[in-house]
């Protein structure tokens, strides 16, 4: 895949599920629906991730350069699911009232220790070939 290709996929899916959200918020009363906390939390992951991988490729290729996002993008979008899913973690917690500053802490440990294995992970495979 060249990178204006995969560049694009991030973008459209950032701005599809931004708009999917927007829509979620503004279309759908949670009061009414028991199914709409569930959508708007997988929307609210969808979007984080979606937009963090944006910021992640504009990064990356400052840094690295269109050919070394290639040969990282699975490390980009791996980081922009775990910050995706600490941000989902850390606004359930709160939608759940069980939000307190070392709840947050424990998460975030959970979520460092995850990139941290991934990190190691790959060491290893990149050793063995």
């Amino acid at each position: 895949m060249s990178f204006p290709a995969f560049a694009w996929s991030v973008r459209f899916f950032s701005l599809a599920s931004t708009l999917g959200l927007v829509v979620l918020i503004l279309g759908v009363n949670p009061e009414e629906k028991s199914w709409a906390p569930v959508i708007f939390f997988v929307s609210l992951f969808l979007v984080v991730f979606g937009n963090v991988a944006w910021g992640f490729l504009a990064l990356y290729r400052r840094h690295v350069g269109e050919a070394g996002v290639l040969q990282c993008r699975r490390r980009l979008l791996e980081q922009a699911g775990l910050f995706g899913g600490l941000c989902t973690t850390l606004l359930f917690l709160e939608y759940a009232r069980a939000f307190v500053w070392w709840t947050a802490g424990l998460v975030f440990v959970l979520f460092l220790l995850v990139e941290l294995s991934l990190r190691q992970t790959l060491r290893k495979k990149q050793h063995i070939s």
